[in-house]
C-alpha cells in the first residue's frame, strides 16, 4: 500500500536521496526501514515505548485507513474519537 501512494519517496530514500521539502510527508521525517515501509522518526525517539510506537507506519489517508480505525473504535468498545485516535496512533500515522 505504501508503494503505491509513496512510490517516488521510496525510492529516493532508498537511494540515500533526501526527500523535496515541498513533500507533504517532509514534516513527518519519514524513514525507510525493513521491506521498505516508511515509519515515522521523531520525538519520541529517546521514550521508553516500544519500537512501534515510537515509529509508527506511515498510511495513506485511503478506505484502509479509516477501516482500520473503524476497527480500533469498536474495539474499544465505542470509545470517544480521542480515545481511538490514540490507539490507532500507537501503531500508524495516516497521511
Amino acid at each position: 500500500m505504501q508503494r503505491k501512494h509513496f512510490l517516488k519517496k521510496i525510492l529516493d530514500l532508498s537511494q540515500g536521496k533526501p526527500l523535496d521539502k515541498t513533500s507533504k510527508i517532509y514534516s513527518l521525517n519519514p524513514e525507510l526501514y525493513t521491506h521498505g515501509l516508511l515509519r515515522l522518526k521523531g520525538r519520541l525517539y529517546f521514550s521508553d515505548h516500544v519500537f512501534g510506537g515510537k515509529h509508527p507506519w506511515l498510511l495513506p489517508n485511503i478506505r484502509y485507513c479509516k477501516l482500520v480505525t473503524l476497527q480500533s473504535h469498536n474495539k474499544l468498545f465505542h470509545a470517544g474519537v480521542e480515545t481511538t485516535l490514540a490507539h490507532v496512533r500507537e501503531r500508524f500515522c495516516g497521511f
